[in-house]
């Protein structure tokens, strides 16, 4: 048997058996792919009681190596065309679900709209909503996912009147905010300047700003609008 018949036999298992090895990898993840993505299914179906179709699944690195891998899933309801995000971890044990964003999500608009009351003083220029995905239980309504301080809502304003009044705009700010605390919202506002940013917020688990210390941050806004 000539050498370079052996040669060519050696090279053929080997590239045979890489290619096994592959396949296996492949099966693998496929296998913990079904196997996961059920489990999530079914956590889902018993946590709020309705049926879901899995509409794609892929792999996320939340940290440096693969043990910080997880599953980025998208989900809908079955009947719904409105998707939703699952982050689970690779065993499925752990997950995070955004469901309850597109069952809340217009309600939660309409409601921070009506907060607002037309004035000649301060005027809102955006509104951006960030939600926390649920890793517990499925909430009864709105007011009980709110008041858990799960919607962080981010507004940016700015000073519209050239003589503004501090008492009259810090009045009207506070009683902006205090609707937001009083519901549980998470609530941060710009106020937009020349120079730079002043923020009011109010994170989860924060006390409500006082009338004096919200005066200091208004008055350094207008002190730099003006």
């Amino acid at each position: 048997m000539s050498k370079s018949f052996m040669f060519k036999l050696a090279a053929f298992i080997a590239i045979a058996a890489l290619f096994v090895l592959m396949l296996g990898v492949s099966m693998g993840r496929k296998f913990t792919e079904g196997v996961t993505s059920d489990i999530v299914l079914d956590k889902l179906e018993d946590k709020y009681g309705q049926s879901f179709e899995l509409k794609s699944v892929q792999i996320e690195n939340v940290g440096n190596d693969t043990s910080m891998n997880r599953y980025k899933m998208i989900f809908v309801p079955v009947g719904s065309d409105e998707t939703f995000e699952v982050n689970a971890s690779m065993d499925g044990n752990e997950i995070s679900d955004f469901y309850e964003k597109i069952l809340y999500k217009d309600d939660i608009e309409k409601e921070v709209s009506s907060y607002y009351n037309d004035t000649t003083d301060w005027s809102i220029t955006d509104i951006e909503y960030a939600f926390t995905g649920n890793t517990e239980y499925a909430y009864d309504n709105m007011n009980d996912y709110v008041s858990d301080g799960n919607v962080m809502v981010s507004v940016n304003a700015q000073i519209t009147t050239k003589n503004p009044d501090i008492d009259a705009i810090t009045e009207s700010v506070y009683e902006y905010v205090n609707k937001f605390y009083e519901s549980g919202y998470q609530i941060s506002i710009n106020f937009e300047s020349d120079s730079r940013s002043r923020i009011v917020r109010i994170e989860k688990g924060d006390e409500m700003l006082s009338t004096s210390d919200l005066e200091k941050i208004m008055y350094g806004v207008l002190h730099e609008t003006v």
